[in-house]
């Protein structure tokens, strides 16, 4: 309960209100096609059935997902597990809203094999708008030609930012601090994607950039760092102390923070850590 009470609200909701609207359209879509049996129902009923039970899922499956992120598997996972598995566990409280959504629409009677039928149907639906709205929603386009990616070795994963020669004889403020609010404006701690936005943190506090990571640790530069997760980055200067645990590891940030390091970042954070 207490990771729920540090739900950010304000940036969780403004995450969801692109989902939102992406509901509406897909009810409306939903509603004209009419699915799974709910083509003999009037249209104004069927638009606010597909509506309403599309958005309970975007909240639900965001609920979902910010849960499953406490396990170190789940964060360690693709993309491409971890959308089926958030589908699989939004599915059982979901199933209950469908079902009494659908008993009011229709003559739905909610047998135990028509339950089973409809958690497919959940299931199915689920992941489809899921993944159409990865589609829709994520960030595309390649990251700034000017900077490029140096990995640490043969098989490693991590990767810290550079720039090319002739670029770096003076300091200057990396395009990622530019683009926020000037009252956050500081240097950078560390990086964090949170759904299809990065939560930028700063000495100054932190705020959501709708981006790709790899587009944003491109833009921090000059700010030397390196990826420790597939959804973290730090700054090598807000680096406190490094633990490692086993096959994986944990960094302490000047700020307080905890950042996880997964298998593949080990190598490349143990280097950063041990920089005087």
């Amino acid at each position: 309960m207490r990771d729920f009470a540090k739900f950010p609200s304000e940036d969780w909701l403004r995450q969801r209100a692109s989902e939102l609207a992406l509901a509406m359209a897909l009810g409306l879509a939903f509603a004209w096609i009419g699915p799974f049996s709910t083509d003999k129902a009037e249209f104004l009923p069927k638009l606010g059935y597909w509506v309403g039970l599309l958005a309970c899922w975007y909240i639900v499956a965001a609920l979902v997902e910010h849960a499953l992120e406490r396990l170190p598997a789940f964060r360690d996972a693709r993309r491409s597990v971890r959308r089926p598995l958030i589908c699989a566990v939004a599915v059982l409280p979901m199933l209950p809203v469908a079902a009494l959504a659908t008993v009011a629409l229709s003559d739905f009677e909610p047998t135990f094999w028509e339950l089973a039928e409809m958690s497919s149907q959940i299931f199915v639906v689920g992941w489809g708008v899921m993944l159409l709205t990865d589609a829709i929603l994520r960030p595309a386009g390649p990251p700034d030609p000017q900077l490029r990616f140096v990995a640490a070795g043969a098989g490693e994963a991590a990767a810290t930012i550079d720039l090319p020669a002739g670029e770096s004889e003076a300091p200057q403020t990396s395009r990622l601090v530019e683009r926020l609010p000037p009252n956050l404006r500081g240097p950078l701690i560390c990086l964090r994607m949170e759904d299809h936005y990065v939560r930028v943190h700063t000495t100054r506090g932190s705020t959501l950039i709708l981006m790709r990571l790899g587009d944003a640790m491109a833009e921090a530069a000059p700010t030397p760092g390196a990826q420790s997760h597939r959804s973290w980055w730090v700054a090598a200067n807000a680096v406190e102390s490094f633990e490692r645990v086993g096959r994986v590891g944990q960094l302490r940030l000047k700020t307080g923070l905890t950042a996880p390091v997964s298998q593949p970042y080990l190598q490349a954070i143990e280097a950063l850590a041990a920089k005087p």
